[in-house]
């Protein structure tokens, strides 16, 4: 498993990777694609992205990280 979030890592993450993003909105959708994509080509199988704030400024990363974690079920089977 791999993480993103707008924190640093505790001295005990047991994670493949952690991705520290920045803790503003506009910073933080910059990023956001590039780090998914990182994180994939080094063989994250499942990404936890820490919950971003509530309100308007970030309405934005959340419809994308939505769009970005639909998958399709039978790909699982």
């Amino acid at each position: 498993m791999a993480v993103l979030a707008r924190r640093p890592p505790p001295a005990n993450a047991r994670v493949l990777a952690w991705r520290t993003m920045p803790a503003h909105p506009d910073g933080f959708g910059h990023e956001l694609y590039a780090a998914l994509r990182a994180l994939d080509e080094i063989g994250a199988s499942r990404i936890l992205v820490e919950a971003v704030p509530g309100g308007e400024a970030w309405a934005a990363i959340r419809d994308r990280l939505e769009r970005a974690s639909t998958r399709d079920i039978q790909d699982e089977t």
